[in-house]
């Protein structure tokens, strides 16, 4: 099983070169902008930061810090850990991230629901690609229609299907929302935080929008490497029902994945993006980058060989990918 999920994983990253060559194909310029840095695949890449005009401005320090605090909730839902908080060997435990109280695993263990008491906050993480099954999903790239009971999505919307199934997988939007009325009943005032990684950042933004419009309370999106979720009419009913403001799509360096499934196939990213072309180490190695598919920011790394590598889609902000963020103590 393990070497049937290896073999997926290199023929999910073989499409997605494929789509990334054949984009590059159609919409390669004359020149390459001033600012694009050539990389291949085993070399290291450099800074790669506009400096041409327009150049997207840098994000302020409280910023910065917030997208690396999401960016470990998201890395968290990979753990075991957060995904059966209640339990550990039959054995009744307190899971946290962070100090704050893992209270649900989410459908299919897709990810984990935290409450931040301090800041009034429930958290909700989704693990990116990490199975046979979640590669599967990876690969169904058709742009289908969806619909939610109690909320009416324009008939022109449409979403991956892969990821639309996702999250409606074994009733975990039904749940979902069960379990979250019944906090919010317990705890008015609180808002809601979806946060995920790849895939996870993909189901994240799905949940956000949902979750915005169905409950009627406060909701931030952060996602990371997330690719491609659906069409215009999605990235505006996301940024519609969810606000611009409170939307947070990270992207680091040349990560290939945010740019498939291509805009050829109908795809259109929502904003706002905040692109590490830097080291990640400080907040000015980050920029905002405020229009939907805005030049000169990420898209313009344009290459046949883009680095399909783990290093650039895992270690975000510098962060190295075996960081433990999840806690269990028995009780």
């Amino acid at each position: 099983m393990k070497l049937l999920s290896i073999l997926l994983a290199y023929a999910c990253s073989a499409l997605f070169i494929a789509e990334l060559s054949a984009a590059a194909v159609v919409n390669a310029p004359a020149r390459a902008p001033d600012n694009t840095t050539a990389f291949a695949l085993s070399g290291r890449v450099e800074n790669m930061c506009p400096t041409r005009a327009p150049i997207p401005k840098a994000i302020r320090t409280n910023e910065y810090e917030d997208l690396i605090k999401y960016y470990k909730y998201a890395y968290a839902a990979y753990s075991e850990k957060c995904l059966f908080p209640n339990q550990a060997n039959g054995v009744r435990v307190t899971t946290s991230v962070f100090n704050n109280t893992v209270i649900y695993g989410l459908a299919s263990g897709a990810g984990y629901i935290a409450v931040d008491d301090t800041k009034r906050e429930y958290i909700i993480a989704y693990h990116g690609t990490k199975s046979v099954n979640d590669t599967r999903d990876d690969l169904k790239i058709g742009l289908r229609k969806f619909s939610v009971a109690g909320i009416t999505v324009p008939k022109d919307v449409r979403v991956h299907e892969g990821f639309r199934d996702v999250y409606f997988r074994n009733d975990g939007h039904n749940t979902l929302i069960n379990l979250l009325t019944k906090e919010f009943k317990r705890n008015p005032g609180y808002s809601i935080v979806t946060t995920g990684h790849s895939l996870g950042g993909a189901v994240a933004s799905i949940a956000g929008v949902i979750l915005r419009r169905t409950l009627k309370v406060p909701v931030k999106i952060y996602t990371y490497g997330q690719p491609r979720t659906g069409n215009a009419a999605y990235a505006q009913w996301v940024e519609d029902g969810v606000d611009l403001s409170n939307i947070f799509r990270s992207v680091n360096r040349n990560d290939p994945f945010p740019h498939v499934p291509t805009t050829l196939r109908g795809y259109m990213h929502h904003g706002t993006e905040y692109w590490t072309c830097g080291e990640g180490n400080t907040a000015a190695d980050t920029r905002e980058c405020s229009l939907p598919e805005q030049p000169n920011c990420s898209r313009d790394i344009t290459t046949a060989t883009p680095d399909i590598g783990s290093r650039p889609h895992r270690d975000y902000f510098g962060l190295p990918g075996n960081l433990e963020f999840c806690d269990q103590r028995r009780f």
